[in-house]
């Protein structure tokens, strides 16, 4: 076994046998093609995350964020994608503290609700395989396959909300 990933489904439209939230950790015996072009794309260009996140601030594609996370418009993706990536260094998922733990939650949280519980989707999480020495991303990935983003009606003011522990979850 090389690399683990986990996935959930929410509503059999988005793959779950019936209509809940279905959870799913698969392990694979190669990194694949996306882990490998990204750690040659990282290796070949530290500074890619970084040039990532302008171009989504200057394109307007964030969505929201706090201190510990951003959540953006991603590109690139078959169907439409929601990329959630923590801030600072390129940690595997069980290094960050408690505190970082609860501020990317915070943003998947806020997102989830904006989207919606009536919406299908899919969400992947995706970190650098343990024996990889190239720092790629942890990052969480919410999409959904049926059609573009309806998002629900969200409570006035979600734009900018305070989260359960304190911080701004602001539209960027």
């Amino acid at each position: 076994m090389k690399y683990v990933t986990a996935f959930q489904n929410w509503l059999r439209p988005a793959g779950a046998s019936f209509d809940h939230l279905h959870k799913q950790l698969v392990a694979v015996d190669e990194y694949g093609v996306q882990i490998e072009a990204e750690a040659a794309r990282v290796a070949a260009d530290p500074a890619i995350y970084r040039r990532i996140l302008h171009y989504v601030t200057h394109r307007q594609m964030m969505i929201l964020g706090n201190d510990y996370a951003v959540g953006f418009a991603d590109f690139g993706h078959r169907y439409q994608t929601i990329a959630v990536w923590p801030l600072g260094p390129a940690l595997l998922p069980w290094e960050y503290t408690r505190e970082q733990v609860d501020g990317i939650s915070d943003v998947l949280h806020a997102l989830h609700c904006a989207v919606g519980p009536a919406v299908p989707t899919n969400e992947e999480w995706y970190h650098r395989p343990v024996d990889l020495d190239v720092p790629l991303r942890f990052r969480i990935l919410l999409n959904s396959a049926l059609r573009p983003w309806q998002v629900s009606k969200a409570p006035p003011g979600f734009t900018s909300t305070r989260s359960t522990r304190g911080r701004w979850a602001t539209k960027w």
